[in-house]
């Protein structure tokens, strides 16, 4: 759901394995990605957003978008874009990086530039932004989870 979250076109949800298609006859305005064995999000775009979000298996129920506790770092969803098999070293050479840096965004050291979120936007036709979205998101959680100074009114 976090790729979703931050998808801002079809193409941003075209990960291995998830098999993006487009939905035929009523629904022929839809997407769908496989999520696990049966499971389906079934979605429509409007906007720059995934809107009408479904989980369908043997029945169909409304999945509501709602703010999510501890979203996933930009590195692990990145991880699941990769195809199977690639390494880190592969990866990055087809990045125009060091092994190294990849490393750190994919291990949670450091988060998506971007600059790197318009190589990824490059090498896997996603959207820059959708990568810079998932990374607003990361950082604005883990800074609501740390401890603040008080802060006062600035009165004009």
């Amino acid at each position: 759901m976090t790729a979703l979250e931050h998808a801002r076109r079809p193409k941003d949800m075209d990960v291995p394995d998830w098999r993006l298609r487009r939905l035929k006859g009523d629904l022929s305005d839809g997407w769908a990605v496989t999520v696990n064995g049966n499971w389906r999000l079934v979605f429509r775009f409007e906007n720059g957003g995934a809107i009408d979000v479904d989980t369908w298996i043997t029945i169909r129920f409304e999945v509501k978008m709602l703010r999510m506790h501890g979203p996933a770092h930009p590195g692990e969803v990145l991880r699941e874009y990769l195809p199977e098999g690639m390494s880190v070293t592969g990866a990055a050479r087809r990045l125009g990086m060091t092994r190294q840096s990849l490393s750190a965004i994919l291990n949670r050291r450091v988060g998506i530039s971007a600059d790197m979120a318009l190589r990824l936007s490059e090498a896997l036709g996603t959207s820059a932004e959708m990568w810079l979205s998932m990374r607003a998101g990361y950082d604005f959680w883990q800074t609501g989870q740390m401890p603040r100074a008080r802060v006062e009114p600035i009165s004009a």
